[in-house]
């Protein structure tokens, strides 16, 4: 009745009751005395009056009573909302959806225990009371759709959650969770959200959820997250050289306004360290971000992992370390190509730029060479004042095509006689068929957007400066015609408007077959330009010499990425070994072997039956689970009486025992009786409300 039961349904049975003042007035009604009066004129209008007003009174009073009596009933009877004592329904036809976080952040310990423990409690509280007699799905962070199944099976198949990296937000995960329920016949239905509600996996509130479904969410957020890790670890240059400097950035996450110490160390796959910085303090800003530099110099060895470590105690340990696997690139054979005597100054400048220690650095990465046989070389650099013959041409464009690097510098003015076999096949090489033009002024050069996408440039051009004074009076001109060239450093003269496209350049970049083509339209002579005397020159060159960075055998990645060896084109297997001393045998496929990482630390690569070390992956724990950033769930669930919000299992306990029992509606019918008791004693005194009548 009303929306509403009864827990003592029997006092209703004692409505008729409220009939009684009516009985015992019938009952008792008496007829009027007649008394004998001389003469009835002057008082017949009074008697008339009396008795309207005393019959109103009556019929009055009657009704109060009644109604006064029907009310105390109805509250013996206890009224109680039935809406609440269905919250947690144990209809056989009733269905959940259990979503539980298992991100990375959920080994944040509160209590000595990880949020994930908590969780695992609240979910096997859930199936063993409230939940007992329902089908239930459970729904996690890993991507996997499962399907409904009794609450009784999923207890005795338990098997406990895992840390699993999801690239999409939980958040969505909830809304397909809430349309499986949607499309289950069930007539009741309920959605279950366990998560610490961090602002990365529920980046904005949810979209108001079906009427007929209720929701639950078990906020296990901490209240003061004092948690701090290490975010990133970038090296630059990317492509260290041993013997060099290099400098490394960390990013970290932490509670605002914090100070916290970073060390870094430097160590070989076995652990053995080969050097190690003092801590440096990380002073986090008002968003919770800080980063901090280590200045180094990178020792000899070839294999080498870097690790940023946060000291002191943390409740979230796993993210307080991050390590980057780095190669020091084996050295590589470059061949400086001879030439006329018009280029020896400029071959003698290009030799020097790319040894600067004439091979007495026996960890230098480049061992350059002079002559003309480019057999057994990784990269050739042929300065030009002429075309060369069509077999040389020829001989260059299979070199790069098997990979091979080479670096052209073409001498202003070999425009002029650019005719010939060897021309055509040249021009497979550049970017463009060289032309002349009158520029008139001297130029000055700019990096193209394309630049800072390049590993041989984008190091470089972290400091904005870096191309200041450099100046060509004169270069070969060429533009861009095809998607495989690049402009790399673009002409900029004052008043020129054209797009850097259609502009000419100093230096480009071409990708044929499996190698890379380096194009400079001057040669540093010291005459047309200042090239060879400017401090980009050298590392530049030497960057285009090395071996390119994405053939690199050490890799970095993140758990829950697909690891793959791209140079096992000549195996048929390859053999990964993982962190926790498993070995796998892999199949080789399109040249390559894959491996999905379950786990972080350090993978490495061998060939089946060989204990030689072949590369090596660092997958490191997902980055962005450090952010500590947290939204309270009651501000990303929609608003409503089908909504419940709990921070514990105790408090869920605490809540589901308040909406399991029944709210009592006594308020209004005792207010009622009261005021009618009140309204009865007014109207059955004769010097009440009715003494108006009277006048």
């Amino acid at each position: 009745m009303f929306g509403l039961e009864f827990l003592f349904s029997a006092a209703l049975f004692a409505l008729p009751l409220a009939a009684l003042p009516l009985i015992l007035h019938l009952l008792h009604r008496r007829k009027s005395t007649i008394v004998e009066v001389p003469t009835l004129r002057f008082i017949q209008s009074a008697l008339q009056q009396t008795a309207a007003r005393r019959k109103v009174q009556r019929w009055l009073l009657l009704a109060i009573r009644m109604l006064l009596l029907a009310l105390l009933i109805w509250a013996v009877a206890q009224p109680a909302r039935i809406l609440a004592s269905r919250f947690f329904s144990s209809a056989g036809d009733s269905v959940a959806a259990i979503v539980v976080d298992t991100s990375w952040s959920m080994q944040y310990r509160n209590d000595q225990l990880p949020l994930l423990d908590h969780a695992q409690q609240i979910v096997q509280s859930l199936l063993r009371d409230q939940l007992s007699e329902s089908s239930v799905v459970l729904v996690t962070g890993d991507g996997e759709q499962g399907t409904f199944r009794p609450s009784a099976e999923l207890l005795t198949q338990w098997t406990p959650l895992e840390y699993s990296a999801s690239a999409t937000p939980l958040a969505d995960r909830v809304l397909a969770a809430a349309e499986m329920l949607s499309q289950n016949p069930a007539s009741e239905k309920l959605l279950v959200v366990i998560s610490d509600f961090q602002s990365r996996d529920f980046p904005r509130p949810l979209p108001k959820l079906s009427d007929d479904l209720r929701v639950v969410a078990i906020d296990l957020r901490p209240e003061q997250p004092r948690s701090a890790g290490v975010q990133r670890i970038s090296l630059s240059p990317a492509q260290p050289i041993a013997g060099l400097g290099a400098r490394v950035e960390v990013e970290l996450a932490g509670p605002p306004s914090d100070l916290r110490p970073v060390s870094l160390e430097v160590a070989i796959v076995d652990g053995r360290q080969l050097l190690q910085r003092p801590p440096v303090m990380a002073s986090f800003d008002d968003f919770g971000h800080a980063v901090v530099h280590f200045d180094l110099e990178m020792p000899a060895e070839r294999w080498q992992i870097i690790t940023a470590r946060i000291d002191g105690e943390d409740p979230m340990p796993w993210d307080d370390r991050r390590q980057l696997a780095v190669e020091i690139p084996q050295q590589q054979r470059v061949i400086v190509l001879d030439g006329s005597d018009t280029t020896a100054q400029a071959r003698r400048l290009v030799t020097l730029a790319l040894d600067p220690q004439e091979g007495r650095l026996g960890s230098w990465p480049l061992r350059v060479e002079n002559g003309r046989s480019i057999s057994g070389h990784n990269a050739v650099v042929a300065i030009l004042d002429a075309l060369p013959d069509a077999p040389t041409a020829q001989a260059w464009t299979n070199h790069v095509n098997a990979g091979g690097t080479l670096v052209l510098m073409l001498k202003p003015g070999i425009e002029a006689a650019w005719h010939g076999p060897a021309s055509e096949a040249l021009e497979k090489l550049l970017p463009s068929r060289p032309f002349a033009a009158d520029h008139g002024k001297v130029l000055r050069f700019a990096p193209a957007a394309a630049a800072r996408q390049d590993a041989s440039m984008a190091d470089l051009l972290s400091n904005a400066a870096v191309l200041e004074g450099l100046r060509a009076a004169r270069i070969v001109h060429m533009a861009v015609e095809d998607q495989r060239s690049t402009g790399l450093l673009i002409a900029s003269m004052a008043g020129d408007e054209r797009a850097s496209v259609d502009r000419s350049g100093l230096l480009y970049l071409k990708r044929v077959g499996a190698g890379r083509v380096f194009t400079w339209s001057c040669i540093p002579d010291g005459v047309n330009t200042n090239l060879g005397t400017h401090p980009m020159f050298l590392p530049l060159l030497v960057n285009q010499c090395l071996r390119p960075l994405h053939t690199s055998f050490a890799g970095n990645a993140q758990v829950g990425e697909l690891l793959s060896w791209p140079h096992a084109r000549q195996q048929r297997e390859m053999e990964l070994h993982t962190p926790g001393g498993a070995a796998y045998r892999l199949p080789v496929s399109d040249g390559k072997a894959t491996y999905t990482a379950t786990e972080p630390g350090i993978y490495t690569w061998h060939v089946p039956g060989e204990q030689e070390l072949r590369g090596l992956v660092n997958v490191s724990a997902p980055g962005a689970e450090s952010q500590t950033s947290y939204r309270p769930a009651e501000t990303l669930l929609p608003d409503g009486p089908n909504v419940l919000v709990a921070r514990s299992l105790d408090e869920l306990h605490s809540r589901i025992a308040e909406v399991s029992q029944p709210q009592p509606r006594w308020t209004v019918p005792l207010a009622m009786a009261l005021l009618l008791l009140c309204f009865e004693g007014l109207i059955s005194t004769e010097s009440g409300p009715w003494s108006w009548l009277k006048r």
